[in-house]
């Protein structure tokens, strides 16, 4: 009698036994329901338990992925990586040695953003998920296929290394995907320009409470390709991003009806004027598109249409050309008051002298035709955000 109290005790007995008994002793309703809550949550709790002794189990194989590709050219010739294939066949194996496997999901796939989740599952129902997001890699000669597939691929290595916790031979193992390996593909110095200029302003922004602001910065901050993007987006925890990425949803369906700001029409004018354009062709054409009447009608996201396709325009020919000079011929110019065409270096010097509002808003529109370069573009955006915070905290110091 005694020892099968003391089995009875030290057994430990389940929500299912409980509502075993309970239906065999025609419990109510009520007190079945909540048995069978009870049932579910330990379940998930037993999931649970099981799922973190069989990764601990996982982590404990020091499954060892090898940096199997080696560049053959570019700026990083002779570097080596760890691609998709490689970073899955090593640990597959060892995934499932531990009843753990892993899947994809495609949760966002917009014409300029493209977002995934792996998903780490054990065979108990538990599941963990990494999510990481970017824009089409355009970098080199690919085509839009290609420039997708290219930041998909990327987006699924990286999550996979988040969420079983690895990384390739010689990055940081430090549960952020390898800080070191995140946009491999950008150079020490533009990795600091990115820092130091675009990431430290979205920080500013974020600190004083404007996440629109930060995803403004982040857009229009000169970073080109998925690796300085993802780069810059290793700099922020999870909060931060959910933030960015909501705000980012929200200004997208706001540019489809929000109109745009005298002076982005301004803007608009000048990049007309520069590239030489027919106005009256240009709005006909703005009519026939989107049945704007008026430039000052446009929606903010037909007007970043409008000015990325102006922005690819060929500038116009000089005249006269350098054949038909003579010697003693100034050269053709493309400004009204006769100067030299300004080169990028001389735009951007610009930039940083204007004096007032007007004059920097005349310098950026000169300094978006002379700056070709992504690099270029990127330093005169610098020194555009720069002189603008000189000339509010100038203007504020007169008000005090």
């Amino acid at each position: 009698m005694t020892s099968n109290a003391v089995a009875t005790t030290d057994s430990a007995v389940t929500p299912m036994q409980m509502l075993q008994i309970a239906v065999s002793q025609n419990a109510d309703l009520d007190k079945l329901t909540k048995l069978m809550d009870l049932q579910e949550r330990w379940e998930k709790n037993e999931s649970r338990k099981a799922y973190q002794q069989a990764f601990a189990a996982f982590k404990a194989e020091a499954v060892t992925i090898v940096k199997n590709v080696v560049i053959t050219d570019g700026p990083l010739r002779g570097k080596t990586y760890a691609d998709l294939y490689g970073v899955v066949q090593a640990a597959t194996s060892m995934l499932s040695k531990h009843g753990l496997t892993t899947t994809w999901k495609i949760i966002k796939n917009d014409k300029d953003w493209i977002e995934a989740e792996c998903t780490l599952t054990h065979v108990s129902g538990h599941s963990e998920s990494a999510s990481f997001g970017g824009p089409p890699d355009s970098g080199g000669a690919k085509n839009a296929m290609q420039a997708r597939a290219s930041t998909l691929s990327y987006i699924e290595r990286y999550t996979f290394l988040a969420v079983t916790g690895l990384a390739a031979g010689g990055t940081d193992d430090d549960g952020n995907m390898g800080r070191k390996d995140v946009g491999s593909g950008v150079t020490p110095e533009r990795r600091k320009e990115i820092q130091e200029n675009i990431v430290s302003q979205m920080k500013e922004h974020i600190r004083a409470g404007s996440i629109d602001d930060a995803v403004i910065e982040m857009e229009n901050g000169g970073l080109d390709g998925a690796d300085e993007w993802a780069f810059a987006w290793t700099f922020f925890d999870s909060k931060e991003r959910s933030a960015m990425k909501k705000a980012s949803e929200r200004m997208k369906v706001e540019r489809k009806s929000q109109p745009i700001t005298d002076a982005q029409r301004k803007r608009l004018e000048a990049m007309i004027g520069e590239k030489k354009m027919n106005r009256d062709s240009v709005k006909a054409e703005v009519f026939e598109r989107w049945g704007r009447e008026h430039f000052a009608d446009l929606t903010r996201d037909e007007y970043d249409q409008l000015c990325s396709e102006l922005e690819t325009e060929p500038a116009p020919p000089q005249n006269p050309t350098s054949a038909s000079r003579g010697a003693g011929n100034p050269p053709a110019t493309n400004s009204a008051d006769g100067a030299a065409p300004l080169s990028a270096e001389k735009a951007i010097e610009n930039i940083s002298k204007a004096t007032d509002a007007e004059s920097l808003a005349l310098a950026a529109d000169l300094a978006i035709s002379a700056c070709s370069k992504a690099v270029d573009k990127a330093a005169a955006s610098v020194a555009y955000r720069k002189r603008l915070a000189e000339l509010k905290a100038m203007a504020d110091e007169v008000d005090q």
